[in-house]
């Protein structure tokens, strides 16, 4: 389940799903390239006050493997189904 999460883009819709996620009992931070956006989202209480730098940004490698190979099996799907929907 999820913790926390990063908003980017503090603007009337990234601001109103801060608030909802942060209903929701999530810690949220957010980043925007306009301050007066971040400034006032942190005033309005929609993203916490302090930086993203507590986000975690690992990568998970098995996951990523797993992803590829699921894109793998579509990309030959459609490479290798006629029109019909039969196998080639």
């Amino acid at each position: 389940m999820l913790s926390s999460v990063l908003v980017v883009g503090l603007g009337l819709m990234g601001s109103n799903l801060a608030l909802k996620l942060r209903s929701q009992g999530l810690q949220v931070y957010g980043e925007d390239v306009n301050q007066d956006a971040y400034l006032n989202a942190i005033n309005m209480g929609a993203i916490e006050d302090s930086s993203c730098s507590e986000v975690d940004l690992d990568w998970d490698i098995d996951r990523i493997v797993r992803n590829f190979h699921t894109l793998n099996v579509i990309i030959y799907q459609e490479l290798t189904t006629d029109i019909r929907g039969k196998p080639n």
